[in-house]
């Protein structure tokens, strides 16, 4: 069993099907924006930070970041990581644990391979 985005891209199996490695799926009642694209942030090796406005102390520790459009799908919004992103956590695991703010801002946890 494939169990990272890495081991995928090192296979003989199809690109989509790494699909799952680059979507984040936020559920709508965790929060509200209004907005359709939001601000994210590579912050460290295993957190993304998501925002709906421009946050500048993000800005000055991020790795990477750049905006995102989000889709609604019913009871949740579906972020797709840009490749550059998605490509930089790509030995992580697609588990991942989600912190929202009353500020609406969102931290998005990736687990390492080890579980951690």
């Amino acid at each position: 069993m494939i169990e990272s985005y890495g081991e995928l891209a090192r296979s003989s199996e199809s690109i989509l099907q790494a699909k799952e490695f680059f979507e984040i799926r936020i559920p709508k009642d965790m929060f509200s924006y209004k907005t359709k694209e939001v601000f994210i942030y590579a912050l460290d090796s295993n957190t993304i930070g998501i925002s709906s406005t421009a946050s500048e102390f993000w800005y000055k520790k991020s790795l990477w970041n750049g905006e995102v459009e989000l889709e609604d799908c019913g009871d949740y919004l579906l972020l797709v990581l840009p490749y550059q992103v998605a490509s930089f956590y790509k030995n992580l695991n697609p588990a991942y644990k989600m912190s929202v703010y009353k500020s609406g801002r969102i931290h998005i946890f990736f687990e390492d391979e080890e579980g951690n």
